[in-house]
């Protein structure tokens, strides 16, 4: 597919240039000039398959995205003779990772990235495509240039297989009918830099491929929250900004889950006591539980709750759990008991007490760290980081 030049704003810039036996006038007739004809350069040589393959390697792997403007970007290659540009706008693959907004030194071009991300899409064919949207915008437009970016991506929503997003609630919440269906998807992140607890929710993402969701969890009516998903694809969680009420929700109809971070903001309405069976996570291997606050019952009840035989990984937030008696030390025991399992590593934050003394309590656990996080090895927790070009600034 070639696009015009009128729709390739990024190759304004460029300097034009062509293969190295071109005739420097571009009327001249190259039959009819008087100099020997120069040899082609080697590298204009090679098929064009063999040039598309060198130039999606020239790209971090997918779904990783190159950046969109500058260094590194694919419209680079375009830039150095129309044979290569010519090339690289036949290549798919090359254009299928897009972000927008992730850089804050771009934040003065927002208008120029919205034009090139959607030229890049034009190119894509019906590849499955990685998006990531950021929020490194500036002044009063940055909120309708984040609209206009959100709509861009979501015209192409079918094909999205990897996806993060960092926008405001006012900009879109999931599960409106028109926009369920995403049958590509197998990894969303969903991150807002504001809440609400008033939006309403209409529908659950049909998204039958979708085994990881990183989510914020403060974006509409608690209630609602856990009918965004089908919770028992998951595989790998993580649940921010979010009611205990709302976990317990949401973990009853995820028992396939192998990798599990919660970030706890508030309890809600949640009674343990009533209930009749534990949670069963036959599969569960991490599990990473932090709270912004502290000496809550509410917890420790919720993680006796927990039945997961195969855990090896688990980072609790000591100062979350209830202190009355003083120390919390003992309580680690009766968790590990009740879950069933044999730790290979148990992360503490926000201790009150020795290293010693928690492994006077905890002889037979592998590894015993007091660290503020859980190790990095454990896994990837936000998306957008990860898969944008340069992280988040």
């Amino acid at each position: 597919m070639t696009s015009s030049t009128a729709a390739q704003p990024e190759e304004t810039r460029a300097i034009r240039s062509t293969s190295p036996n071109a005739p420097e006038n571009p009327n001249a007739d190259p039959s009819s000039t008087n100099a020997p004809e120069q040899p082609l350069h080697p590298i204009l040589t090679l098929p064009n398959e063999l040039m598309s393959e060198i130039f999606i390697r020239y790209l971090p792997p997918y779904p990783h995205c190159p950046p969109l403007l500058g260094d590194g970007s694919p419209t680079k290659l375009t830039q150095i003779c129309r044979h290569w540009r010519q090339i690289a706008h036949h290549t798919p693959a090359l254009w299928r990772a897009v972000e927008l907004f992730m850089l804050l030194r771009h934040a003065d071009f927002m208008e120029l990235q919205l034009d090139t991300a959607s030229a890049w899409l034009l190119r894509t064919g019906g590849l499955p495509l990685c998006v990531v949207l950021g929020n490194s915008t500036s002044g009063r437009a940055g909120q309708d240039h984040a609209r206009n970016a959100l709509r861009l991506l979501l015209d192409h929503r079918t094909r999205w297989e990897y996806a993060a997003l960092h926008l405001s609630v006012a900009t879109w919440v999931p599960g409106h009918p028109t926009e369920c269906d995403m049958p590509m998807l197998r990894e969303f992140d969903l991150k807002y830099w504001d809440t609400s607890t008033e939006n309403d929710l209409d529908g659950t993402l049909n998204a039958p491929a979708l085994s990881t969701a990183f989510l914020d969890c403060d974006f509409a009516r608690p209630e609602l929250v856990p009918l965004v998903l089908t919770w028992s694809q998951m595989t790998r969680l993580c649940l921010r900004h979010s009611r205990l009420s709302v976990v317990a929700a949401i973990l009853r109809d995820a028992p396939n889950v192998v990798q599990c971070n919660i970030l706890l903001t508030a309890i809600g309405e949640v009674d343990f006591g009533a209930q009749q069976d534990p949670w069963k996570f036959e599969r569960l291997e991490t599990l990473v539980v932090t709270a912004g606050f502290s000496d809550c019952a509410e917890v420790d009840a919720f993680l006796l709750a927990f039945r997961a035989p195969n855990l090896r990984c688990l980072h609790v937030d000591a100062d979350m759990l209830d202190h009355r008696a003083g120390k919390n030390a003992a309580t680690f025991p009766k968790i590990l008991a009740a879950m069933g399992c044999h730790l290979e590593q148990l992360s503490i934050s926000n201790a009150n007490q020795s290293f010693e003394e928690f492994r006077a309590v905890l002889p037979n656990v592998g590894r015993i760290d007091l660290q503020q996080r859980p190790p990095e090895e454990w896994g990837v927790w936000a998306l957008r980081a990860h898969y944008g070009s340069e992280g988040s600034e």
